[in-house]
């Protein structure tokens, strides 16, 4: 020691070295390392002891007492100062001390003297002014990102803030590994993010001690950015699917997995797949490079659109305005299509490029059927119009000038039909069209009035309905009619076997009735083979009727049809996809040079504010031929009747045409035909 002593303490420390104080009245203090063996002089007590008392406290400071005096002081090891404190109510001599499991100490007895005093009968308590400091171990983790297989340092002090020992560790991992070491190395192995942690507690107290400085540990997978183009198209859709040779820190890929989402697999580093189908396809990747066994990450995948191919025939001309909602359909003259918007109320031209669209009158009560041309007038219909609100006649200039309303409908009696949803058709100075309500059921009737506005008579009344609008003749006429050698041609947008319409004709001179074609009933998700609940009015071109109807087709979103006057042959020519095309066709179509002109009520390319189209009529026997898996398939459209599907195994003088087999077989209004892909060259043609 530095300084002899006797009457001392000797307190062991947290950190193992030993405080020894006082004795024979000295206030000197010095501390023993036993490791390095050696004695270093500490801070003096602010007073001199002999036999005093000495405990250390759970904050790791020391409590010194006693001497026949009330001062109590504490030493802080880690700062080297005494401070005096609270003091004893009762001082005495040769008392005992006892640290209680609360952090208190427990003062008993003692001498009133020195030496002989008397025996003292007191107990006293001490206790730490306010909280009790909490030990805290501050340790590390490094590194906290990387790619694995990543090796993390974990290291810890060996003793907390108090400068208490630690004398166990308790880590885990995150990912289920753990260990007892103090600092220990761990490796982790698949990629995450994982939460270590550490149980520790006090050697003194024995609590739990707060753990600072562990960090999440992100592990990531070694990376590979591919490439897809295209990603989207119309079948057969070729795709290039692109690899690096590399992952993302240079080390080389030995492997690749590439599946393409239809079925169809590949281990080429950068492969070409076709696809055949149309559809959403999500190919995917599984590749390894030379830097672990564990799979990439693969990033620039993403999803594959295969359209059907586009129809040559169909074209965007005119996309409406917001909320327009052209419903009924379009008369053509000198290269202007004439028309209505049901919900802005107008009566507008366009040219057939697409060119000078113009408002010619607004303020109609909603005008949801086309219009008829007679001369340079215009005559139409609408729904809630005229004077009593049940819908008029009207006529109009094709320069917008000479609006007149010829025909109020009246609001009683309801027999000779109410609400016109339809067009007009015109024949001399007669005009035809339908109401959807009023009449013997309030079904609806075709009537017939003159262009003056006078002789207004019905035509056909049609029958009550049953269950989902279901009947023999249909129900709720929305279309005009077509007029051609004394028979009036129309359609009703529900009614029929299935509740879905029909299209129907009735003779104007003995008002004899017939449905010319039943539309089915369309399945869960809307679509059917032909169509369903035509609005629109239809086209007579020599003895085909051509519409539209509103609802149903391949897609759900409606169709362009084609029916002979008799019934036979229906057709549908094309189904809408609800996309830049259009959806919900509810206007007729006009004819000008082969092409059939209409519009949407909804889709295009404004979001949902319709489109003006065109369908070419012309070059009907055009054939198309698509891959489908192992087969070709052949197709071409119905309207192209007489024509046989031919091959040879060469062109030009040397060409030997062959009737292909097997027999055509009709599939969505196309006539198809399936052949084998043998690995031989074949040409095809369509012959008459």
């Amino acid at each position: 020691m530095n300084e002899a002593r006797s009457g001392h303490t000797a307190t062991l420390l947290a950190n193992g070295k030993v405080l020894v104080e006082g004795g024979t009245y000295d206030n000197s203090a010095e501390i023993y390392d036993p490791v390095a063996k050696t004695w270093t002089l500490a801070a003096s007590m602010n007073d001199g002891r002999d036999s005093s008392l000495a405990v250390r406290l759970a904050n790791g400071e020391v409590m010194v007492t006693g001497d026949g005096i009330s001062d109590v002081e504490l030493y802080d090891p880690i700062l080297d100062v005494w401070t005096l404190t609270n003091s004893l109510p009762v001082p005495g001599n040769r008392q005992t001390e006892t640290l209680l499991a609360n952090g208190q100490v427990l003062v008993t007895g003692g001498s009133g003297t020195q030496y002989n005093g008397p025996p003292l009968d007191v107990i006293e308590t001490f206790s730490l002014v306010g909280a009790l400091p909490t030990a805290m171990l501050t340790v590390t983790n490094i590194p906290t990102v990387g790619v694995a297989p990543l090796t993390v340092q974990f290291t810890s002090p060996a003793t907390d803030n108090l400068g208490n020992n630690v004398t166990n560790w308790n880590w885990s991992f995150g990912d289920g590994g753990m260990s007892t070491n103090r600092s220990p190395l761990h490796t982790y192995t698949v990629a995450g993010s994982y939460s270590p942690g550490l149980l520790v507690t006090d050697s003194v107290t024995g609590d739990a001690v707060v753990v600072l400085g562990l960090q999440s540990v992100t592990v990531t997978n070694d990376m590979a950015t591919v490439s897809i183009t295209p990603s989207s198209g119309a079948m057969p859709l070729t795709v290039q699917f692109t690899s690096p040779g590399v992952d993302s820190l240079g080390n080389a890929i030995t492997n690749w997995s590439w599946s393409f989402g239809d079925g169809s697999n590949s281990v080429v580093q950068s492969p070409t797949h076709i696809y055949n189908t149309t559809g959403s396809f999500s190919p995917s990747l599984v590749a390894i490079s030379t830097h672990s066994s564990l799979p990439l990450t693969v990033n620039g995948l993403g999803l594959v659109t295969v359209t059907n191919p586009a129809n040559p025939f169909f074209h965007v001309i005119y996309t409406m305005r917001t909320n327009s909602g052209p419903n009924g359909g379009l008369v053509l003259t000198n290269g202007v299509l004439y028309g209505t918007t049901a919900n802005a109320g107008t009566v507008f031209a366009v040219g057939t490029n697409g060119l000078g669209f113009t408002n010619l009158y607004a303020g109609l009560g909603r005008p949801e059927g086309g219009l008829v041309l007679g001369a340079s007038t215009l005559f139409g219909t609408s729904y809630f119009g005229g004077s009593n609100g049940f819908g008029n006649v009207f006529a109009i200039n094709t320069n917008g000038a000479g609006f007149t309303n010829l025909y109020s409908f009246p609001s009683d009696p309801r027999g000779v039909g109410q609400e016109p949803a339809a067009g007009l058709a015109l024949a001399g100075s007669v005009l035809f069209g339908t109401t959807q309500y009023g009449g013997t059921n309030d079904d609806g009737v075709v009537f017939a009035m003159g262009t003056n506005g006078a002789g207004f008579a019905d035509q056909h009344r049609f029958s009550l309905v049953s269950g989902n609008r279901i009947n023999g003749d249909g129900d709720g006429p929305l279309a005009s009619v077509v007029f051609a050698n004394g028979v009036l041609y129309g359609t009703t947008e529900a009614g029929g076997s299935a509740g879905d319409g029909v299209v129907f004709s009735v003779a104007t001179n003995n008002f004899s009735f017939a449905v010319l074609h039943y539309f089915s009933a369309y399945s869960s998700n809307g679509t059917n083979y032909d169509g369903a609940f035509p609005f629109a009015g239809l086209l007579l071109v020599g003895n085909t009727l051509y519409g539209t109807a509103a609802f149903g087709g391949v897609y759900g979103n409606g169709s362009i049809f084609a029916v002979d006057t008799n019934g036979n042959n229906f057709t549908n020519l094309y189904s809408f996809t609800g996309g830049n095309d259009g959806s919900t066709p509810k206007g007729a179509l006009t004819l000008g040079n082969n092409v059939l002109y209409g519009a949407t009520a909804a889709g295009g390319a404004s979001g949902n504010s319709g489109a003006i189209f065109s369908y070419v009529l012309t070059s009907p026997a055009l054939l198309s031929i698509a891959c489908s898996g192992t087969n070709a398939i052949l197709t071409w459209s119905t309207v192209a009747s007489g024509y046989n599907l031919q091959f040879s195994p060469q062109l030009g003088a040397g060409a030997s045409w062959s009737n292909a087999l097997p027999l055509p077989v009709v599939v969505n209004g196309f006539e198809t035909v399936t052949n084998g892909i043998s690995g031989l060259t074949k040409y095809y043609r369509l012959s008459q």
